[in-house]
């Protein structure tokens, strides 16, 4: 297999070539998905981050908000909202493909 994913222009550093050979040599070569980790951790911090200024925008209240910002903030912080809801699919994502490519569920 590895000879066919050269043959197609896959090499060594190629997530496709590399996560072939980690399960090829049952999980023991590094681990080529860890920088979903990375990710996880950030896609983390962007959740906490965000729930918190919602939490915050409503303890203050949107009137609160739009007056002391000479503005109407309503659409800014819908936007936000929705923002959270995206960096939640986007975590949900990040744990399947974790699940997914785990050592015994694929050898």
């Amino acid at each position: 297999v590895q000879d066919i994913l050269r043959e197609q222009g896959r090499n060594e550093g190629d997530l496709v070539y590399d996560a072939f050979a980690y399960f090829k040599m049952s999980c023991l070569a590094e681990n080529p998905f860890d920088f979903l980790s990375g990710y996880e951790d950030r896609v983390g911090s962007a959740i906490v981050s965000t729930a918190a200024f919602l939490t915050s925008a409503t303890d203050v209240g949107m009137n609160q908000i739009s007056e002391e910002c000479g503005a109407d903030v309503t659409d800014t912080v819908e936007l936000i909202k929705q923002l959270g809801q995206g960096l939640d699919v986007i975590m949900d994502s990040i744990h399947r493909s974790v699940a997914m490519v785990k050592c015994g569920r694929v050898g």
